[in-house]
């Protein structure tokens, strides 16, 4: 494992070309970019049940318990022992969730959705 805390562009796609999964753990995150971006480089996203991150994933098969360790350590097993046909369905399910839901006009659409809601969540 491995932490960045600032990287160009290129160092970016070098990142993402490198692994395999990206787990993202946070506990709150209305728009998680890094996820969109995992996804649009083909790379299998798991992330935490709250925020944006539920939505943007479009399955709880991808999802796990925030802050509960165990759950993501099930969870990045149970992944990493898949064969890699199955893998690959779910990374091309991710990507063409990425890509439908982040094309030109749909995409400030689907923002401001998210964004709106974490608003509402934010009010009550």
């Amino acid at each position: 494992m491995q932490f960045f805390l600032r990287l160009n562009s290129s160092e970016m796609k070098a990142f993402y070309d490198a692994i395999d999964i990206l787990l993202v753990p946070s506990r709150q995150d209305p728009l998680p970019t890094v996820a969109i971006e995992a996804m649009a480089r083909k790379k299998l996203v798991l992330g935490s049940n709250t925020g944006g991150i539920p939505e943007l994933l479009g399955s709880k098969r991808y999802l796990f318990k925030v802050e509960d360790s165990s759950s993501i350590e099930t969870m990045l097993s149970e992944y990493c022992n898949k064969d890699t046909y199955e893998f690959s369905s779910y990374v091309e399910e991710q990507w063409q969730r990425a890509y439908g839901l982040f094309r030109s006009f749909s995409k400030r659409t689907y923002v401001n959705s998210i964004i709106s809601g974490q608003l509402k969540e934010d009010r009550v």
